[in-house]
């Protein structure tokens, strides 16, 4: 933001309703692929499953 606009990240957020905090966020989400597979395995094996009921069941 220095660079392009040579406004200090502080400033523009200040200027925005927008916190610091959300500009310097990052995700710790992690990869949902395990999650997914194992869903998938119930619903396999458990045939008369739907997808939101095990959800509830997991959840």
């Amino acid at each position: 933001m220095l660079a392009d606009w040579g406004v200090s990240i502080r400033r523009a957020c200040k200027v925005l309703p927008f916190d610091t905090s959300n500009y310097h966020y990052k995700s710790r989400r992690t990869d949902p692929a395990a999650i997914k597979k194992r869903i998938k395995a119930i619903c396999e094996t458990h045939v008369r499953y739907e997808l939101l009921p095990v959800f509830r069941t997991r959840g």
